[in-house]
């Protein structure tokens, strides 16, 4: 210690790498850093070779469909380009049915229904699935577990929906993945 209550840099790294664990944000294996991290989430390496590529392409359909949790690949302004079926089964539609549409659509957000559509309201500013969707897309920084409260249109009527949303940029689009919180 510098100072008493204070830690110097070389023991805040034993600290981190000893009592923090690195875990997969996608599949949520636990690693094991082989050297200190001071990050909580990363990708391990089976996830990396078929986000980013490795000895072999992994179609995208065929990579998000190994998740058993709903993953959307959106565009800059998160029109969807595919879905796996679990999000598929959240939103309770076919593939047809939501290729193409904005991420508000196909979450069936009442704003989507307002002139001009999905990302054009006023509440739409504060949305958090496009802040990071387009954030994530700007800079190529993935987002972990950001908390979203979307006001959804559901056959009971509607609902506010409280999701925890993760992305991570791929080409010139950005996954979404997409857990009921």
């Amino acid at each position: 210690m510098d100072e008493i209550g204070k830690i110097d840099g070389a023991q805040n790294v034993w600290f981190l790498s000893r009592f923090l664990m690195t875990i997969c944000a996608w599949c949520g294996l636990v690693l094991k850093p082989e050297r200190p991290a001071f990050i909580t989430h990363g990708m391990c390496p089976t996830c990396q070779v078929a986000f980013l590529g490795g000895p072999g392409p992994v179609p995208l359909k065929e990579y998000i469909g190994k998740f058993d949790f709903p993953v959307i690949v959106v565009g800059p302004d998160t029109e969807l380009i595919e879905a796996n079926s679990e999000a598929l089964k959240l939103v309770g539609k076919e593939r047809q049915e939501v290729q193409g549409q904005l991420a508000g659509e196909v979450l069936e957000c009442i704003y989507s229904k307002h002139p001009g559509g999905c990302g054009k309201h006023v509440h739409c500013k504060a949305c958090a699935i496009r802040n990071s969707v387009t954030d994530t897309y700007r800079t190529g920084r993935p987002l972990i577990d950001v908390d979203s409260y979307q006001e959804v249109m559901t056959k009971e009527g509607l609902k506010t929906v409280h999701l925890k949303i993760s992305t991570a940029k791929k080409s010139g689009s950005v996954l979404l993945k997409i857990v009921a919180a």
